[in-house]
């Protein structure tokens, strides 16, 4: 049944004879995202090679090249990274389906299985699974879905033309369910078995550095500030500043608040689909020429992005106008040296590694830190997992909702209860221990986990067992090497630290920037909170006597984790106040 559909396609697109003749293909298409259009280039060979080149309204621009089993990209700052993972899988099945190795015998491996009510499932060797659903009149394919993360992608296909006797479809729209983010391609040109140069699918070539040192070849004792974990710094955005950036080994790229950039006259282009923590999405635009400075560095000429960071801030209790990602961290090596609140960076070109921690081999994926490591339960074998390294995660670990069901992982002792908030919102987690991660040489016993609730953003990703957090790396002073894919961990004076949870039941937010108040924005059942009959929206006005404005929201935080000690909160509801003791306990 399976060859039949594959026989009649190859017969609709002109037949496998012809399909066979095809040694390249060069495809040029219009593409129209985000409320911006642009010029897509793709060669693509029999043998398995595959490049293409992406340019966006002159804001947004990179280049791919997949060369059979290995595969590089060249990003809109001129940086080039080796694809790995996923990624990797994603252009296999790209080149497998553009070579049409799916439809002509002795190219690229893979195998074809139906896949119900007409449709074929695609298995490229190396690469993701992709399933085709056919036109039972004509044979063609009326639409593709390809898993991502936990969504899937459909690419509709219409308007099939001929050229040089191989059909095409002249118009997709590829959509992962929201139609204010669909991408539409619209083919410009098509030419079949025009010679290309081998040397096109050679790694690209990185551009010129893009950062100057004040003097030599890095920039010491750059001041950082610790909120929750969180690393924050004062950077300079076209000369303009200081304003507070996270440091967020998480994110992708480099971004500025949506009303920072407006303020600071930033042209903001597009509306692309940002997503992360919690299971909503983001609008995201992009911004051209910017230039970061910092404290003896500066990095030039930018494309970066522009989100609304506002709602994260009463989490925060401090104001935060963008953050530093992978656009900025990869040019450097990165010291973080928590315990005495400084950053060093260095030029790689001149870099060496003295000191005496325990190196990590990390690799990257979309622009992130991934590493392998291994969980310990008692009386079972230990579970290799592979790991986020997110410098932008306040707690210590998170576990994915597919990783645990697949393995049964969520403990019979949880609490319900806040764990984290990111562009797509506040995720839903149970809270629990994990007995131990080996990270190479070093264990970390007995952390606080959250065991990820969500069915959409990063915590429901099933590519992925999580992510490990601020709450491990502030035990450390770490040193990131991207150019290299290592990590290097020394542990500090913190390392021994047990790790706790919030022992009130509150999460609280800040009132005004700085706050002069913190509100209870969550309660934890049958915690002192709860048992004090403290509510959502109640504002507490003073801690132990002392006014709230007196206090950081980091300072408070603190606070409630300290076991045993008892707490007086002044609170006020409809206008009432009164005063209530919490007797902290772990609650986990």
């Amino acid at each position: 049944m399976t060859e039949q559909l594959l026989q009649r396609w190859a017969q609709a697109l002109g037949g496998r004879e012809r399909l066979g003749t095809v040694n390249t293909l060069y495809i040029r298409s219009r593409i129209a995202m985000g409320g911006l259009t642009g010029t897509v280039e793709e060669w693509c060979t029999a043998q398995g090679r595959r490049r293409e080149s992406f340019e966006l309204a002159g804001v947004y621009k990179n280049l791919t090249v997949f060369d059979r089993g290995r595969a590089w990209v060249l990003d809109q700052n001129g940086k080039v990274r080796e694809l790995a993972g996923v990624e990797l899988e994603d252009e296999v099945t790209s080149t497998y389906l553009d070579s049409f190795a799916h439809l002509v015998p002795g190219r690229m491996a893979g195998t074809a299985e139906p896949a119900g009510g007409g449709a074929v499932r695609f298995r490229p060797t190396g690469g993701r699974p992709v399933t085709f659903h056919l036109d039972a009149q004509t044979g063609l394919p009326l639409r593709h879905e390809r898993p991502q993360a936990e969504r899937t992608v459909t690419t509709t296909f219409d308007d099939w033309r001929e050229v040089e006797g191989v059909f095409f479809p002249w118009h997709a729209r590829q959509s992962s369910g929201d139609p204010q983010y669909d991408i539409v391609v619209e083919l410009e040109e098509v030419r079949l078995n025009q010679p290309v140069d081998a040397a096109a699918f050679a790694p690209p070539a990185e551009a010129a550095p893009d950062f100057t040192f004040a003097t030599g070849h890095s920039a010491h004792g750059i001041p950082i500030e610790l909120t929750s974990n969180h690393i924050y710094l004062q950077v300079w955005v076209n000369d303009a500043g200081p304003l507070w950036f996270l440091l967020d080994t998480g994110a992708g790229g480099s971004c500025i608040d949506n009303a920072q950039a407006r303020a600071l006259g930033l042209a903001l282009q597009g509306k692309m689909e940002g997503r992360g923590a919690g299971e909503g999405s983001t609008d995201v635009a992009l911004i051209a020429g910017v230039t970061f400075r910092l404290p003896g560095v500066e990095v030039a000429d930018q494309t970066v992005a522009a989100i609304t960071l506002e709602p994260l801030a009463p989490f925060e209790g401090r104001p935060m106008h963008g953050i530093l990602g992978y656009d900025f961290i990869s040019r450097f090596v990165v010291e973080i040296d928590y315990a005495a609140g400084q950053l060093h960076l260095y030029d790689p070109r001149h870099y060496s590694y003295a000191g005496t921690g325990e190196r990590l081999a990390i690799f990257l994926e979309g622009n992130v830190p991934f590493l392998h490591a291994e969980l310990a339960y008692p009386e079972r074998a230990p579970l290799p997992a592979q790991f986020l390294l997110d410098t932008g995660a306040r707690v210590a670990l998170v576990l994915n909702k597919p990783f645990c069901e697949a393995h049964g992982l969520v403990p019979a002792r949880t609490i319900t209860a806040p764990f984290g908030i990111g562009v797509g919102g506040e995720t839903k987690q149970y809270i629990g221990r994990v007995p131990r991660v080996q990270l190479g040489g070093v264990a970390l016993t007995d952390l606080v986990a959250g065991f990820s609730q969500d069915v959409k953003g990063a915590g429901a990703d099933p590519d992925r067992a999580g992510l490990i957090g601020g709450e491990v790396l502030r035990r450390f002073t770490t040193v990131w090497d991207y150019t290299r894919g290592q990590l290097f961990l020394e542990p500090n004076a913190h390392f021994a630290e047990p790790y706790e949870y919030d022992m009130s039941g509150l999460l609280l937010t800040g009132v005004g920037e700085p706050p002069d108040a913190f509100r209870v924005h969550r309660v934890v059942a049958d915690s002192p909170a709860a048992e004090a009959g403290l509510q959502e929206g109640d504002v507490v006005a003073a801690v132990d006597g002392r006014p709230a404005r007196e206090y950081t929201l980091e300072q408070v935080r603190l606070a409630l984790k300290e076991r045993g000690r008892q707490v007086r909160l002044t609170v006020q509801r409809a206008g009432a106040e009164r005063e209530v003791v919490l007797a902290l306990r772990r609650l986990i």
